[in-house]
């Protein structure tokens, strides 16, 4: 999209880490591979809800991709992250849709 991003950001909201920042829209994406992002593999309940919260804390939104939506949803991921971004401002109302049979 042509947009400056900031990949493996930890200076943001020291100490965890944003897998992608774009500063220009304060977004940060995280992406969470269901294995590594486990309670199994060391990440405790409030990891998640911790990190959002220091987004939220900065003006930062915090858009979690999770690997299952990202394999299932792709269609649906990009389309939210380019409503993000303002990348894809082509919007059709349901009141000026008409349904054919």
């Amino acid at each position: 999209m042509g947009i400056k991003t900031l990949a493996k950001n930890r200076t943001t909201i020291a100490p965890f880490e944003l897998d992608i920042f774009i500063p220009s829209h304060n977004l940060a994406i995280e992406y969470c591979g269901l294995y590594w992002h486990s309670e199994q593999q060391g990440k405790d309940k409030w990891y998640h809800h911790n990190k959002w919260k220091k987004c939220k804390e900065q003006n930062i939104q915090l858009l979690t991709i999770f690997e299952d939506e990202w394999k299932n949803r792709q269609y649906q991921v990009i389309n939210k992250l380019q409503m993000l971004c303002h990348y894809n401002l082509t919007r059709i109302y349901a009141r000026k849709c008409s349904i054919v049979k």
